[in-house]
């Protein structure tokens, strides 16, 4: 009789292990469908904004930018009625300062530089970010105008423009559009989870087109050699 109780204990105990290995696993990979949908949903936010500001600098005929801020995660579209020449190796890419690190180091740099000095840009936000972005904002705050966020969970991990010469991780970046009908080549690297670096997508931005491309994993951008390579990839690009 002893023998049958603790044989029935052994069973049960077995069945009890198996269900929570179970109902653990069904955890994990729930998580893991979240995750991905986040991350998912953050590219095409991402993406929608570049082809909102694109479709913006040729319709409206003003040089356009997209603001990209690590802290805050968010995007933001700016607008400039005049002339702007985008400057590399600037954090602001040649426009006036938005923050004060900015100010700072502009005001570093142009004081070692003699002689005219060509007048700097300046950005304001645009308040409508087009229809398509409107549609992915997160709450209704957001679908008025103003920034948008990143989903719950999910970061800017690193970002290439290509008038920066490396990878930005902090504060913000931006990314320009021209009337003419062309961007910046860009590679927007999003993370998410407590392992990041097995969460990564890059939205690769085509400097022509302006068409983002997903690519699973931190994809670096191509960067070109020389200034007649950089020439040459732009006129195949």
């Amino acid at each position: 009789m002893a023998s049958r109780e603790r044989g029935a204990t052994l069973v049960e105990l077995l069945v009890a292990i198996a269900l929570a290995a179970l109902l653990a696993g069904g955890a994990f990979f729930g998580v893991g469908m979240l995750r991905s949908a986040r991350l998912r949903e953050a590219t095409t936010l991402v993406g929608s904004a570049v082809r909102v500001a694109y479709s913006h600098a040729a319709t409206k005929s003003r040089v356009t930018r997209l603001v990209l801020d690590f802290d805050a995660g968010t995007i933001t579209m700016e607008e400039s009625e005049g002339r702007h020449l985008l400057r590399k190796g600037d954090r602001a890419g040649g426009a006036s300062g938005a923050t004060e690190l900015e100010r700072e180091a502009i005001a570093a740099a142009e004081s070692v530089v003699e002689g005219p000095r060509a007048p700097r840009a300046e950005f304001h936000p645009v308040t409508s970010l087009g229809s398509k972005l409107l549609e992915l904002s997160r709450d209704g705050e957001d679908k008025k105008r103003g920034p948008k966020a990143l989903p719950s969970g999910v970061r800017f991990k690193h970002i290439e423009v290509a008038h920066e010469d490396e990878p930005i991780t902090s504060e913000r970046v931006y990314l320009y559009f021209w009337p003419g009908g062309q961007t910046e080549r860009a590679a927007i690297v999003l993370a998410e989870g407590s392992d990041p670096d097995e969460n990564l997508l890059t939205v690769h931005v085509h400097a022509l087109t302006g068409e983002p491309r997903v690519e699973k994993g931190a994809v670096a951008m191509p960067r070109p050699r020389s200034d007649e390579e950089a020439s040459e990839a732009e006129d195949d690009d």
